[in-house]
């Protein structure tokens, strides 16, 4: 086993625009900057959130209308930005760019949004099709004040949710049964205290509730890891992943997940998900192991890979 134990955060690479890069790169950092939002957004050229995550929904671009949080999530670097403040911004004069298209809405509560009310209205007038971010307490009220059926009237295709993990960081409450409008349930794999027991019940909580007709094979789905957790500050209990990719790729891994023995029990099966899912495939030579040994079996950057494997197969249950 690879006796050099990381210590000190290795340099990672977010593949992809989390919403607090939008706000300090699009918006220069700069709340007041909120209502440029879509000029300044097509004159970046960013290509990306380019879908609402289901068929048909697969030409989407992304809007604005608030930027930061009310919550103070531990792991979640929006909020270590904006402790605990929101900025609105004039969503009328936003709106107004966005008729007759798809929208990947990057707020992070969209229904927090003290405006909605006449916010919706406004959707539905421009006919504009779209995808938000909440809370499950807020998007429990908002189906109670409006319901779902207006709520797809004005425009509303698909929620993302944040579940994060039912055992260790359980954000939704129960399953909430939805006719018309996808419910994309947000995963994060690898807090602090993960084991090959919690992997597994948070597999089977989604496992009823998986987004049909999925676009994204990465999140939303049972045997999806959905992002990893990438640790704001260096926590303890655990050891840092060589590799160069944060959020999507593991980074960082609990003493209680790696302290723990494997055995294979479908190769294929964790191969099939794995390739599915990240395009990456893996033999190990011994059936069984330990977790940790495994991955740290030397200090190249396949310790991502070999993470990525292990926990693609706690997940699907070809690994036990």
């Amino acid at each position: 086993m690879d006796n050099e134990i990381i210590t000190q955060e290795p340099a990672y690479v977010v593949p992809f625009k989390h919403p607090l890069a939008y706000f300090k790169e699009i918006l220069k950092g700069d709340p007041a900057n909120i209502n440029q939002f879509p000029q300044l957004h097509l004159a970046s050229g960013w290509d990306c959130n380019c879908d609402l995550h289901w068929y048909p929904y697969v030409h989407a671009r992304p809007g604005l209308l608030s930027v930061g949080c009310k919550n103070n999530c531990f792991f979640c670097r929006t909020a270590e930005e904006f402790k605990g403040r929101v900025y609105y911004g004039d969503y009328s004069k936003i709106l107004a760019n966005y008729e007759d298209e798809e929208i990947h809405f990057m707020d992070e509560d969209f229904f927090s949004n003290p405006s909605m009310d006449r916010i919706l209205p406004i959707l539905k007038e421009r006919r504009i099709v779209w995808l938000a971010l909440t809370t499950y307490k807020n998007f429990l009220a908002a189906l109670d004040k409006y319901g779902e059926d207006y709520l797809y009237e004005c425009g509303m295709r698909t929620v993302e949710l944040g579940l994060e993990n039912v055992v260790l960081c359980r954000k939704v409450e129960t399953h909430i049964p939805l006719k018309k409008i996808r419910i994309y349930y947000l995963n994060l794999t690898g807090l602090p205290g993960e084991t090959k027991e919690t992997i597994r019940e948070n597999a089977a909580w989604m496992k009823p509730c998986s987004m049909a007709d999925p676009v994204n094979y990465h999140n939303g789905q049972w045997y999806c890891p959905g992002l990893f957790f990438y640790p704001i500050k260096p926590p303890e209990g655990g050891r840092y992943v060589r590799g160069e990719y944060a959020l999507t790729r593991p980074t960082w891994m609990a003493n209680s997940l790696l302290n723990q023995d494997y055995c294979i029990t479908d190769m294929a099966k964790v191969n099939y998900y794995c390739q599915l899912m990240y395009g990456t495939r893996m033999f190990p030579k011994n059936q069984r192991g330990n977790v940790g040994e495994y991955i740290f079996s030397d200090s190249t950057a396949l310790q991502q890979d070999r993470a990525l494997w292990m926990l693609v197969g706690m997940r699907v249950g070809g690994l036990v």
